[in-house]
């Protein structure tokens, strides 16, 4: 428990803090970036992804993608996304031992999928743009403040709810103090 609480309040001075006192500025992008980089790198590594071309690939294009939504850059999807695969299958054929085919849709997924999700802040950050008459710059504070206290509250509560109420162990290996109650 005590851990928690200290790497919570870690998390709060260096990455909370930091980006309400630059909020509208490219450092916001900036760590969405990394933080993007670092869990599609993580889903495929967890996942057994071994081709190291396609991983870099990934964490590229996965850290690239904020940069996009805070600059505004509309790009046609559907032409991109066929050209992106063909490039993740053609590193696919000569390295077919080491390099399977769900290796590289969960790769192609994640890649889209995580900093896509990630970036959403962003576009919490400038809804004033898009309804000037409705928010404010301020909102969007708000708005990314409430989106992060509504994830660790569910996940504060799933953590006491399980201790405190299960009986069975849900997954030990990845939670091993979460326990569910079967009635």
């Amino acid at each position: 428990m005590k851990t928690r609480i200290l790497t919570a309040l870690a998390a709060i001075v260096v990455i909370l803090i930091p980006c309400i006192v630059f909020m509208h500025t490219v450092v916001l992008p900036v760590i969405l970036a990394i933080f993007a980089a670092i869990a599609v790198h993580e889903v495929i590594k967890a996942t057994g992804g071994k081709n190291n071309v396609i991983l870099a690939l990934s964490c590229i294009t996965a850290a690239a993608i904020p940069f996009l939504f805070h600059f505004n850059i509309e790009i046609p999807f559907m032409p991109v996304a066929i050209c992106y695969a063909l490039v993740y299958f053609i590193i696919m054929v000569p390295m077919h031992k080491k390099t399977t085919f769900n290796d590289v849709i969960t790769a192609l997924f994640a890649t889209v999928a995580i900093p896509s999700s990630i970036s959403i802040f962003i576009l919490l950050r400038d809804v004033y743009k898009s309804n000037p008459d409705t928010y404010t710059k301020a909102s969007g504070v708000f708005f990314i403040l409430f989106a992060m206290f509504c994830a660790w509250m569910t996940d504060t509560f799933a953590y006491f709810s399980g201790k405190f109420l299960g009986k069975h162990k849900l997954c030990p290996n990845v939670s091993p103090n979460k326990q569910l109650k079967v009635l």
